[in-house]
């Protein structure tokens, strides 16, 4: 359990390598700790490797398949890597075994772009809005310029005067920036994060963020994150 603190602690401090080294010791010592393995498991995507991240919540859920967090955890994963069917059925096991609070309405709200259900998607991003009594006015041409490329300027045009404004969350204007392929906006919303939790990290590695690790800046940040230095210690 001191380990898993330790690792955890560094992986919310941006300290990737004694993190990495704090959860290997941890899962050495009781490698049957579901929740020591889900942590590791936010290290692994934050540092871009998704796929040994699920493995290791997969691991966590054998140990407790009842975990709520757990299943939910499993989903996201699968919404970065673009498997959309496997999300939403891990969506639901997350909401059938008591999931009662979603601490990135975001994620189900992509989920929903990545279904094409863009109504739907719209409705609920409006209503988080509402919820953070923020404009909603912006979320129309949004989720239009993300269909067509064309209307994309304009769209981006309008967020930037929201933000401004202070109509739209930080986070929201990020994600919105990576969705509409325009990674220099992108990477400026990502470092005025008040708050840069695991699930905005990973999302930079994940299926829709592919133009953003196009860019040549995203070699810069990976750099000034220590992004680049954990990857020659640990792949």
């Amino acid at each position: 359990e001191s380990a898993g603190t330790r690792g955890y602690l560094g992986f919310m401090r941006g300290q990737w390598i004694a993190a990495e080294t704090a959860f290997r010791t941890a899962i050495v010592a009781d490698p049957n700790n579901p929740e020591v393995r889900q942590m590791y498991s936010q290290l692994l995507g934050a540092m871009g490797r998704i796929e040994p991240a699920l493995a290791q919540v997969r691991l966590a859920q054998e140990i407790d398949p009842l975990a709520p967090v757990v299943a939910d955890r499993i989903g996201i994963l699968h919404l970065w890597l673009g498997r959309d069917a496997e999300a939403a059925n891990d969506a639901a096991l997350a909401r059938e075994l008591g999931l009662d609070e979603v601490a990135y309405p975001e994620t189900k709200i992509l989920l929903k772009l990545h279904q094409h259900d863009d109504a739907n998607a719209a409705d609920d991003l409006r209503a988080l809005q509402r919820s953070l009594h923020r404009s909603e006015a912006w979320v129309g041409p949004t989720l239009e310029a993300y269909r067509h490329p064309e209307k994309r300027p304009a769209a981006i045009a309008q967020l930037d005067r929201t933000l401004a404004a202070g109509g739209i969350s930080a986070r929201i204007y990020f994600g919105s920036m990576v969705l509409l392929e325009s990674p220099a906006r992108a990477l400026r919303g990502f470092a005025a994060l008040p708050d840069r939790g695991g699930n905005d990290l990973e999302f930079l590695f994940s299926v829709d963020a592919g133009a953003v690790r196009r860019d040549p800046a995203f070699g810069e940040f990976v750099r000034n994150m220590g992004i680049e230095a954990y990857w020659d210690r640990f792949g």
